[in-house]
């Protein structure tokens, strides 16, 4: 807190927000291949297998699994 009784931001809050930016334009291409796939009616089995096929990989590199796709659309894109 200042002397003029504001919060100040966590120092950590704008690298963090950073963090997040990048994951969100990391997974952006992975998430429009899901929601084309999706919009003609595939699972979301076959969604990741074909992003798997296409080269998408997770944050730690391995290839994406249904479950990672699937919570990573839930929260970067509700709805699909």
């Amino acid at each position: 807190m200042t002397a003029a009784g504001h919060l100040q931001p966590h120092p950590l809050a704008a690298y963090q927000e950073r963090q997040r930016e990048q994951a969100r334009v990391e997974v952006a291409p992975m998430l429009d291949e899901a929601a084309r796939l999706r919009a003609t009616g595939a699972t979301w089995e076959e969604v990741a297998a074909h992003c798997r096929n296409l080269g998408f990989v997770g944050r730690s590199g391995r290839p994406v699994t249904t479950s990672a796709l699937y919570q990573v659309a839930r929260k970067h894109r509700p709805g699909l």
